[in-house]
């Protein structure tokens, strides 16, 4: 996937132009367009490879999955399982965005490729279109395939849709894959990591071999460890500025920062804080395995 967002990005300036004169240019320089799409691939997939197969076998997954980091599309696979499930039941998501992404780059491999042999061949040539009026003169000129079968044609504009249409499938299983993913790697972080993976695909390489010695967390557990973090701090602020009306066997009432008045109740373990409002030993953090000492603030972290 990564190849053909390169590619796309190099032939919009390397594929034959005219100019207002009717003049073509960049005739020729379209096989550029493919050298360097392709070098930029091999650096992504290489430093995707390393990342994955790192945190697969940090998780002590076999050779049975181990394999996958190295082969195309096979990691988009592995990349999922490296997620988990989405939700509660939802397993699998890597094999359906594994599926769509290969079905996209089919569909722009058959483009792309008869649309680069017509170029490569000459199989173009230089339209004018009038545009003139009887109070003024205009008109323009374009490249159009000449030479090409009725049917060559055809399918060039067929694959052009379909392309588009396996497009948005890739993107949008591929983003429910970068959920799982990057919720257990950079939980504090991982919309603004799902955004960038989604809309430029190049960071997928970079983001994957950089994390690939994170270790990886239960979102879920994470969150209400963090969650009941921020309420102690606000409530040893509390106390810190007016002193707690209370002792330690008085029972707070409704209203007065209970447990049962706590507006981030969801999130934490319900049990209340020792009276001098410093965490218990054995925090909820510890207890889960995850870390919230602000070490994943940051892409690079």
């Amino acid at each position: 996937m990564e190849f053909f967002f390169v590619l796309t990005v190099a032939m919009n300036f390397l594929m034959p132009r005219v100019n207002a004169a009717g003049t073509v240019y960049n005739e020729g320089l379209l096989w550029i367009a493919f050298v360097i799409a392709g070098g930029v691939w091999l650096v992504l997939h290489v430093l995707k490879a390393i990342g994955l197969f790192t945190m697969a076998k940090k998780q002590g997954m076999g050779w049975q999955l181990l394999w996958c980091a190295f082969v195309p599309f096979a990691n988009t696979f592995l990349m999922g399982e490296l997620g988990g499930k989405l939700g509660r039941n939802f397993k699998h998501i890597g094999l359906y965005a594994m599926i769509a992404e290969l079905l996209y780059c089919v569909a722009c491999g058959i483009y792309y490729g008869m649309t680069s042999y017509a170029v490569m061949n000459g199989l173009y040539e230089v339209v004018y279109t009038d545009l003139s009026t009887s109070t003024m003169q205009s008109g323009y000129y374009s490249l159009v395939f000449s030479g090409l079968s009725v049917t060559a044609e055809r399918l060039i504009q067929a694959f052009y849709y379909v392309q588009y249409v396996f497009s948005f499938l890739s993107l949008f299983a591929g983003v429910l894959v970068y959920i799982v993913f990057f919720k257990k790697y950079a939980p504090t972080s991982y919309i603004w990591m799902v955004v960038a993976c989604a809309f430029i695909p190049v960071f997928i390489g970079p983001l994957t071999f950089a994390y690939r010695n994170r270790t990886p967390v239960d979102y879920d557990a994470y969150m209400r460890a963090r969650y009941e973090q921020i309420r102690r701090r606000q409530q040893q602020l509390y106390q810190g500025r007016y002193g707690s009306p209370y002792d330690g066997n008085t029972q707070l009432p409704q209203g007065s920062g209970s447990p049962e008045d706590d507006p981030f109740g969801e999130f934490s373990s319900g049990q209340r804080p020792s009276e001098s409002g410093s965490p218990r030993s054995g925090d909820d953090a510890g207890k889960s395995g995850t870390n919230t000492n602000g070490s994943d603030d940051g892409f690079f972290n």
